[in-house]
C-alpha cells in the first residue's frame, strides 16, 4: 500500500532499460545484428508470465529490425522515469542514453548515436579519470556509467580466470604494442599507459584489470565514458564520409593514456579511420567484451583470421536445437559445419 506510483515507474524503467541491455547483448552474440535487414535476430519475450515457466513458449527468432526496435522502446519508454545521478549501480538515465548511443551506431543511425553519446558526455555526472589504471582500482568511479557489482557471497571470479587459470592469456599482439622492446617480451614498456595493466605473472602476461584475487568481487565494466567519445568519433566520421570528424574525439581519449594526436594529411581515409578507431578501441577495452562484436559491425574479422563469414554470430548450441517443440533456427553455415 505505501508503494507510490513514482516508485512503481521508477522500477519499471529501470526494469526495462536492462533488459534492452539484455537483449542488445544478445542479438550482438548470437544475431546478426550488422545487418539490420537479416532475419536472424534472437526470440522475443515481453511479457510475463508470473513465474510460471511451465507455460513458456517457444519462439521463432524475431528479426534483426524488430528486436532493435523493441530496444529502441524500452529505452524511450524508461527515460522519462530513471534517476540522472552517478549511481553507476544501478539503471540510470546515463546507461538509458549510452545504450540508446550504442544501438543507434551498430543500426548505422549515425546522427542520433552522435546525439545521444553527446548527451552522455555533456552529463555532469560523469568525466574521465586522469588515469586509467584508477577506473579498475576503485568501484563506481566518475567514468563508470554501470557495473555489474559482486561482493564475498556473489563473486565475479573474473580474478580466477585472469590471473589463475590459463584459459584467458593475453592477446600476443597486445603485448607487441604495450611492450614494444627489442629486448624481450617484457621489456621497456611503450609509451601507452594503459599497458601498465598488463604483466607478467606465473609464466605468462596476464591482465590485471580485475586483480581482487582474495575476494574476487571484480565488477563487470557494462559502460564506461570512455566509449561514449569513441561511438561519437566513429557515428561522426561515418555519418559524415569524412574521417577529420571523428579524429577529436578519439584523441580526447588518446591524450589521457599519453599518446599524441592523429592528425590527417592528403591521403588520410575513411579506411584509415577505421583502423585507428578498431586499433584505439581495442588498446582502451582490452577483457571488456568489446572487440568480436567491434571486428564485426566494421567488417574486419578477416583482420584477425576469421574467413567464414557465417562465424560473425555464435552457434545456437545443439543441445537447445534438440529440445522438443524448439523453433529457432541455426545460424546458416553452422550445420555444415
Amino acid at each position: 500500500p505505501t508503494f507510490s506510483e513514482d516508485d512503481r515507474y521508477a522500477v519499471i524503467s529501470q526494469a526495462l532499460t536492462i533488459r534492452a541491455l539484455a537483449y542488445f547483448d544478445l542479438l550482438r552474440h548470437w544475431g546478426e545484428h550488422d545487418d539490420p535487414g537479416s532475419q536472424f535476430g534472437v526470440p522475443l519475450i515481453i511479457e510475463s508470465l508470473g513465474g510460471d515457466l511451465s507455460n513458456l513458449a517457444f519462439l521463432p527468432r524475431s528479426t534483426v529490425a524488430q528486436v532493435y526496435e523493441r530496444i529502441e522502446l524500452d529505452l524511450l519508454e524508461a527515460i522519462p522515469n530513471l534517476d540522472d545521478n552517478g549511481d553507476s549501480g544501478i539503471a540510470t538515465l546515463g546507461l538509458a542514453h549510452g545504450l540508446l548511443a550504442r544501438m543507434y551506431l551498430y543500426r548505422g543511425d549515425y546522427t542520433d548515436a552522435a546525439n545521444y553519446a553527446t548527451l552522455v558526455i555533456d552529463n555532469p555526472n560523469y568525466a574521465l579519470e586522469a588515469n586509467y589504471t584508477d577506473i579498475f582500482d576503485n568501484d563506481g568511479t566518475d567514468e563508470s556509467i554501470f557495473e555489474l557489482e559482486f561482493n564475498i557471497n556473489d563473486q565475479s571470479d573474473f580474478s580466477n580466470f585472469l590471473l589463475r587459470r590459463n584459459e584467458v592469456l593475453v592477446e600476443p599482439s597486445l603485448v607487441e604494442y604495450f611492450y614494444p622492446s627489442a629486448d624481450g617480451i617484457f621489456g621497456p614498456a611503450g609509451p601507452d599507459l594503459r599497458g601498465s595493466l598488463i604483466a607478467f605473472s606465473r609464466n605468462a602476461p596476464r591482465i590485471f584489470k580485475y586483480d581482487d584475487r582474495s575476494n574476487s568481487t571484480d565488477p563487470a565494466y557494462v559502460r564506461r565514458l570512455a566509449e561514449m567519445y569513441l561511438i561519437r568519433a566513429e557515428a561522426l566520421a561515418l555519418g559524415a564520409n569524412d574521417p577529420s570528424l571523428g579524429l577529436p574525439d578519439l584523441n580526447v581519449i588518446r591524450l589521457r593514456d599519453g599518446l599524441a594526436d592523429i592528425t590527417t594529411d592528403a591521403g588520410y581515409t575513411l579506411n584509415d579511420f577505421i583502423t585507428d578507431l578498431l586499433e584505439e578501441r581495442k588498446h582502451e577495452f582490452y577483457a571488456e567484451g568489446h572487440r568480436f562484436s567491434d571486428l564485426v559491425r566494421l567488417g574486419r574479422l578477416g583482420d584477425v583470421g576469421i574467413t567464414d563469414g557465417f562465424r560473425k554470430v555464435f552457434p545456437i548450441p545443439l543441445f537447445e536445437l534438440q529440445i522438443p517443440g524448439n523453433q529457432i533456427q541455426q545460424f546458416p553455415g553452422y550445420a555444415e559445419n
